[in-house]
């Protein structure tokens, strides 16, 4: 099994969205970033050639980022999870991973910290500090032989956006 682990894209200036008096959860990616994104996803189609499974966050920033590689991947369907919400339980996530174990690529989209401390556990074992920083707009990409389970991972590679832009190019 592999799970590409997709952070949203850059949604600008958390302090000066909320002057629009609209939840974080609808802050939305930059335009610039968008634009990013599609060749981001281009270097990533390249890395990761086929997404069995594409989950994200329900937030607006992480909608568009997925809403981007359903379309670099052939229209895929997008599943919005609750357990890729923003500061949701590593347990869920992890929970639904498992039940979710029998596709060969699951590609999910989120938030930091929460990805890096996901990755951190499916590579290094639970109760660790992050031992990943993923960026905005950037991924990693474990896989996993066997029962998926904390330290069951082993980390291919980790991509910030600029270099996904690169490989998209």
């Amino acid at each position: 099994m592999r799970i590409l682990v997709v952070r949203h894209g850059d949604a600008g200036d958390a302090q000066a969205f909320s002057h629009s008096g609209q939840p974080d959860r609808l802050r939305p990616l930059t335009a610039r970033d968008r634009r990013r994104m599609w060749v981001a996803a281009r270097g990533l189609l390249r890395e990761v050639p086929r997404i069995d499974l594409l989950a994200t966050s329900p937030y607006t920033r992480a909608l568009q980022t997925a809403e981007v590689l359903s379309k670099v991947y052939g229209d895929l369907a997008a599943r919005e999870i609750p357990e890729l919400e923003a500061g949701a339980a590593l347990a869920s996530l992890l929970a639904w991973l498992c039940v979710n174990a029998a596709h060969d690529c699951i590609a999910l989209v989120g938030h930091a910290p929460d990805l890096a401390e996901l990755v951190t556990c499916l590579a290094c074992g639970s109760g660790r500090s992050p031992v990943v920083k993923i960026k905005k707009g950037g991924a990693c990409l474990l896989s996993i032989d066997g029962a998926l389970a904390p330290g069951a991972g082993e980390i291919r590679w980790l991509l910030d956006n600029g270099q996904l832009v690169r490989l998209g190019s």
